[in-house]
């Protein structure tokens, strides 16, 4: 059986020096304690007021960690890292890894690390791809990311997201309730306490016509509307699935629909342990 792989546009920064760990477990909302050798898991990196800079990996190796990121907002990670760098010993630089998805979960290859990414997913961090596996196209992995769930910068996650609007089973998969303080802690555990009270709430998409990227999502003439941030065709090319964001007062209410007046099926997304 011929597994399929995408190489994602991400890159990966190695933070090293005798401080590396104690000043990440500072500015991750991750526990870095609870990561094993080898082993990664998602965190966000926020700024002071507590919006995203990016949904990161951390990857322990040794005293070193690994974190890939989102290519658009490397520099961002590195320029917010950076910004905190007081008095301790620690240096970021990128690695030279390739940053793999396995979509159906089933890994081939050897990996220095490897976390959950999406519904079934698994991202590898590896210095190449094994032989005889299916490359996905760009296309390709857009549609199995839409469906897996997946949000991603630039999308999903832009300088206003805050982490409680992703869905709780990401915020329960990448932040420690438990660890220390870190940078922009305070607006995620007020949410928390508050039941995750968000304006906009990210969900998953099912239509049967075309949705396109920034249509908007009504409920009624006079309240709030929602926004489709991501598109993909159904296998079926007769339906079409999407990510988007819907206004708080909607969840409990009736479905939504386009300005044409199709009807948008929606599922706010509070799984855990999907990314």
């Amino acid at each position: 059986m011929t597994l399929s792989v995408a190489l994602l546009a991400r890159d990966v920064l190695q933070v090293s020096g005798r401080d590396a760990l104690s000043f990440l477990d500072s500015q991750l909302s991750q526990n870095l304690q609870t990561i094993g050798e080898g082993q990664g898991a998602a965190s966000f990196l926020l700024q002071p007021d507590g919006k995203v800079v990016d949904l990161i990996g951390v990857h322990r190796r040794g005293d070193e960690v690994l974190l890939d990121v989102d290519r658009s907002a490397r520099e961002l990670v590195e320029q917010r890292l950076r910004r905190f760098l007081f008095r301790v010993e620690v240096v970021i630089a990128q690695a030279d890894l390739n940053v793999a998805w396995w979509p159906e979960g089933a890994m081939q290859g050897s990996a220095l690390s490897a976390r959950t990414f999406g519904k079934s997913g698994q991202l590898a961090l590896c210095e190449a791809l094994p032989d005889g596996v299916n490359l996905l196209s760009d296309v390709e992995m857009h549609h199995e990311r839409i469906l897996q769930e997946i949000p991603f910068y630039g999308t999903e996650i832009t300088d206003r997201t805050i982490p409680a609007a992703l869905g709780t089973g990401i915020v329960a998969s990448a932040v420690s309730f438990t660890k220390g303080c870190y940078t922009g802690q305070e607006l995620v555990a007020r949410l928390d306490a508050r039941g995750s009270q968000v304006p906009f709430h990210l969900a998953a998409l099912r239509a049967g016509v075309p949705l396109k990227m920034g249509d908007a999502l009504l409920a009624r003439p006079d309240g709030p509307n929602g926004i489709v941030t991501s598109v993909t065709t159904g296998d079926d090319g007769r339906s079409w699935f999407g990510l988007g964001f819907v206004h708080r007062s909607h969840i409990e209410g009736d479905g939504l629909r386009l300005s044409s007046g199709e009807e948008v099926q929606f599922e706010v997304l509070e799984g855990t342990g999907t990314f």
